[in-house]
């Protein structure tokens, strides 16, 4: 568990590399079908960022549009972080997908989710090759939603799997149950 904390530490200050504190600190939710709540931490406002289909700039997947999300920050490091259901044991099949990169227009992230099912959400394309991911359980129980949690400093991504973004008035006991989740791990240290 100790190595897991600490391969994650050590992606997590690579993936953040060249954005500066006072600009990457927020608490950013967002879903398989395009809806995102993002709120910077030292702002009680949330804004809503949608997220849209178009071709996967990375290469990633092929012939299939993917999930994008611009992200509020100027610049992200770079990176890869997988998550897979704690269920299924068996060679922690990926499941769900975050791939951060930055272009022109700026930083962005990429939703990769499995199609296994069938494809019922649009992030549900599949998951492409992975270059050296942080891997992490997904959260929630089969049949409901499950929760992809990524933390990054003072920064939290919370990717919905097979559910919804709650409304803003939900977001705050996420926000105080992420809050509590990040101080109860670094408590642990």
């Amino acid at each position: 568990m100790k190595r897991c904390f600490f391969a994650l530490a050590i992606s997590a200050g690579l993936l953040f590399a060249g954005a500066s504190r006072a600009e990457a600190q927020f608490h950013f939710t967002f879903d398989e079908f395009g809806h995102g709540l993002w709120q910077f931490n030292d702002n009680p406002t949330v804004f809503h960022v949608d997220g849209h289909l178009s071709a996967d700039p990375t290469g990633g997947i092929v012939g299939a549009p993917v999930m994008i999300y611009d992200l509020l920050v100027p610049v992200i490091g770079p990176g890869d972080v997988g998550f897979f259901e704690p269920d299924v044991v068996v060679a922690q099949q990926i499941s769900d997908a975050f791939r951060f990169y930055n272009d022109q227009a700026g930083a962005h992230m990429i939703f990769y989710s499995d199609n296994v099912d069938g494809a019922d959400a649009p992030a549900d394309t599949g998951i492409p090759q992975l270059i050296t991911p942080i891997i992490l359980p997904e959260t929630g129980a089969e049949g409901g939603p499950q929760f992809c949690p990524f933390v990054a400093g003072d920064n939290v991504y919370l990717g919905v799997s097979e559910g919804v973004v709650p409304e803003p008035t939900s977001m705050v006991a996420l926000g105080i149950g992420a809050i509590a989740l990040i101080r109860r791990r670094r408590g642990q240290k």
